[in-house]
């Protein structure tokens, strides 16, 4: 079975959820973070090891994770050069 991505618009960039599936029944949190830009757009990945036992579960934190990297609030994982 094919899983689709899930895709939310937070302060002009677009956080797609992907998560991994990593065990059996564990899912790792995996996203990709865009902005639109003049010659389009820019795109940077980023995963967190927090697993998760439900694939919801995982694209809640996916989204959590994305806003919190926008924010500043991640030291080391940034956006400000997209």
């Amino acid at each position: 079975m094919m899983q689709t991505r899930e895709i939310k618009e937070y302060k002009k960039f677009v956080i797609e959820a992907d998560p991994q599936r990593v065990e059996k029944k564990k899912w790792k949190t995996y996203i990709v973070i865009s902005r639109e830009r003049a010659g389009g757009p820019r795109i940077r990945p980023f995963e967190d090891d927090v697993t998760f036992e439900k694939r919801l579960d995982a694209i809640r934190h996916c989204f959590d994770f994305g806003k919190r990297i926008i924010d500043g609030e991640i030291d080391g994982m940034t956006v400000e050069d997209l």
